[in-house]
């Protein structure tokens, strides 16, 4: 920032200033910040703004108008991926489910980052990966795709690698086909995800970058000649290409990053290219060795823990410029989980009997997962300690709270799945069904039914279950199998035909109306089912015009 106002107080126009961050929040913090040094019409001739803000901005001075499907969480393009999933060819044998798809979006990002040709690339998987004419005898002669039926042709030669055989990679696995043929349909689809991005206008981050980074190389007018790259250690391959034209038009460019940190290499940034410019351009090299965040303590603890693994190109050597003296900081190095929870206890404990905390509620433990098996263990000792009280704070996943799972009742019942043969998933037959909306689950958050209408729905969901038992013991019988009496056993089923056989005889559970006696009641179904029959229409309206209520 003190470099900016510097150069303001020389006279350089505020109109040439180009200033990248990588956050939204950062460019909002750096102009609030800049309007108190500056006045608020200076500021705002500046560019100030994330990679891709002025990517959108420069390509509509260039009357390019288009739209970005992409965040951080990547939900639109992969919406966009399952929108068109059998146009790009991810059906039958190259079958792809929701969780493949993030990493068909990071093989997309790549072959744009770095100008892979797909076509040919396709040509090595083929040759490298063998898809078994066994594999694709055997998807053609499915109904639909099964990844159950996969899974129950390898599970025998799984057991026979487990015994040791030799002779079982000479077997067809499927599931190594399946994974071959998804391989290779990536990058068969990636020309025509492309071309789909432009029928409709759309770009996500990578080739928002592709079109700029073009649209610059024609450019004989530009118009920033001073520039400022903030974090420049996660540039990315395009982001490097774009900032290599801007830079050869500047007078003034400054790159500010931390060779130490590398947090997007999920995205295809590369943690050279402060090398890289140094090499091309042999720019002046300013360290910045002050944190002024971190007490000294802080600082010398972690440089101990950083400065064997920093690059030898790095001339840092951080200190602090905040002296504290009081407070201790430990490095635990741990041999295994159950070590370091046992480690973290004793230091709690110690620091109790040693009164350098008043009571247990001054400790926070902060971790990344509940999960975490350390975490597991450290909550099994507080459990044994009588002395210890304790509380896990957000315990529970995003999907598991109540109020998700009430949205996501909403979604399921407009757009379920009734007619036969529709083998309804886990998820419906634990929790999204018709007892979801009587509160068996879990507390409903955005209505509250009548108890008759509650009696209804249960009565509707326990004849459901009732039928599915029947139907499956009829086909028990026939085959001489035991007989089962629990709800939703077909959910624990691993004959995938059995399943196929049960759900061609039955119906899923539909809401009659005549049959809800509450009026209000019947209105709110009333409305679900309009929102479904727009949904299921041929002409349905745009998503975000179903919640203008």
């Amino acid at each position: 920032m003190k470099r900016i106002e510097d150069l303001i107080e020389k006279g350089v126009d505020p109109k040439s200033f180009l200033v990248i961050t990588f956050t939204t929040k950062a460019a909002d913090n750096l102009i609030n910040k800049l309007r108190k040094k500056l006045s608020n019409s200076i500021v705002q001739k500046m560019q100030i703004s994330t990679i891709h803000s002025f990517c959108l901005e420069y390509l509509k001075s260039k009357d390019q108008s288009v739209t970005l499907i992409d965040d951080d969480a990547s939900e639109r393009k992969r919406l966009f991926i399952q929108k068109f999933k059998k146009d790009f060819g991810f059906v039958g044998e190259s079958t792809v489910f929701d969780y493949h798809i993030p990493s068909i979006l990071k093989r997309f990002s790549e072959y744009t980052c770095y100008k892979v040709d797909p076509i040919n690339l396709a040509k090595k998987i083929a040759d490298s990966r063998e898809i078994t004419q066994d594999y694709l005898d055997f998807i053609d002669s499915l109904d639909y795709f099964s990844k159950k039926r996969i899974d129950d042709h390898d599970k025998p030669i799984k057991k026979e690698i487990k015994k040791g055989n030799s002779d079982y990679e000479k077997r067809d696995l499927y599931s190594k086909s399946w994974y071959n043929a998804r391989y290779l349909q990536i990058a068969k689809a990636y020309p025509k995800y492309r071309e789909y991005l432009d029928r409709y206008d759309y770009v996500d981050y990578d080739t928002l970058q592709l079109k700029t980074l073009n649209e610059l190389k024609k450019d004989t007018d530009i118009k920033y000649n001073t520039i400022f790259i903030d974090e420049f250690q996660d540039t990315d391959p395009l982001q490097f290409r774009i900032f290599e034209i801007l830079r050869k038009n500047c007078d003034y460019f400054t790159a500010v990053g931390d060779v130490d940190q590398h947090i997007y290499a999920f995205r295809s940034s590369f943690n050279d290219f402060f090398d890289e410019m140094i090499r091309l351009d042999n720019p002046d090299v300013v360290s910045l060795d002050v944190n002024h965040r971190s007490t000294e303590n802080i600082v010398g603890l972690t440089e101990e823990f950083i400065r064997p693994q920093r690059k030898a190109t790095s001339n840092k050597s951080m200190r602090s410029k905040e002296k504290d003296y009081n407070n201790l900081n430990f490095l635990i190095e741990n041999t295994d989980s159950q070590e370091e929870a046992d480690n973290i206890y004793e230091i709690i404990n110690t620091l109790m009997r040693d009164n350098m905390i008043r009571d247990y509620s001054d400790v926070a433990i902060l971790y990344r997962k509940h999960s975490d098996e350390t975490i597991a263990n450290l909550i099994d000792k507080f459990n044994c300690d009588d002395d210890i009280d304790f509380s896990v704070v957000g315990r529970f996943d995003l999907p598991e709270q109540d109020e998700v799972k009430s949205i996501m009742t909403l979604l399921w019942y407009i757009s379920r799945r009734t007619d036969l043969g529709y083998i309804p998933s886990k998820a419906e037959l634990n929790e999204l069904n018709l007892k979801a909306f009587c509160g068996e689950y879990f507390e409903p958050l955005f209505w509250s039914l009548d108890d008759s209408t509650k009696c209804y729905l249960n009565g509707v969901a326990d004849s459901f279950n009732s039928e599915v038992i029947k139907i499956e013991n009829e086909i028990r019988e026939i085959r001489g199998d035991s007989k089962v009496s629990a709800a939703h056993r077909v959910k624990d089923n691993e004959d995938q035909d059995t399943l196929i056989e049960i759900f061609r005889n039955i119906q899923m559970p539909v809401v009659d109306l005549d049959k809800i006696e509450n009026e209000k009641d019947k209105e709110f179904f009333q409305y679900l089912h309009g929102l479904r029959n727009d949904i299921m229409s041929e002409n349905p309206l745009p998503f975000w015009k179903y919640f203008m209520i």
